[in-house]
């Protein structure tokens, strides 16, 4: 990947991180609370990875203009794929199905590794057109969809992701966690 990023902004954004744990039911009661203007990032990280996460917050403070609201997802309760091969690959790998149902299913939502760095604006993701799309990825320079999905622009209220029935169907076998994870349901 390529990274190109400019600085020299004279006003910072304001960037909220809050912490999203519990179950589920906890977080729906008043999930579906839209903020005109504001992207929703949600982060998936494990528990030790507070550092990334802040460099992550760093990074979009320095190149982003509107108000952020920056959801650390951790510990957050799913089942467990019986097949072993169909588990996921880290503690994070589900909460990115989660996060329209995090949302009330509605408006849409900006998916981030903590690894990651924002060297642009979000704003500049944030705006893309779904044309019809219920997720964006990013594409490889060849133009095809990337396979490593640490960055999803989500339309949340066209989704219809449930962490239940999605893992009901890796054990039913009707696809794989690498395929899952490759095509996204």
């Amino acid at each position: 990947g390529r990274a190109v990023g400019w600085t020299g902004k004279d006003s910072k954004p304001r960037v909220k991180m809050r912490c999203v744990m519990g179950t589920l039911n906890e977080r729906q009661e008043g999930a579906a609370v839209h903020h005109t203007g504001e992207i929703r990032v949600f982060v998936g990280a494990s528990p030790a990875e507070v550092l990334p996460l802040q460099v992550l917050e760093h990074t979009i403070r320095e190149h982003t203009v509107r108000t952020v609201d920056v959801a650390f997802m951790s510990d957050l309760p799913y089942p467990m794929p019986k097949d072993a091969s169909n588990q996921p690959g880290t503690n994070f790998s589900f909460y990115r199905f989660m996060i329209p149902e995090l949302t009330g299913y509605g408006g849409k939502a900006l998916y981030l590794d903590s690894d990651m760095m924002v060297f642009r604006p979000l704003e500049e993701l944030w705006d893309t057109a779904f044309d019809g799309a219920q997720v964006l990825t990013v594409l490889t320079p060849e133009g095809k969809p990337t396979t490593n999905h640490s960055v999803l622009l989500i339309d949340c209220g066209a989704v219809t992701w449930n962490i239940g029935e999605i893992v009901s169907g890796l054990d039913e076998h009707r696809y794989t966690y690498d395929s899952l994870m490759r095509d996204l349901c």
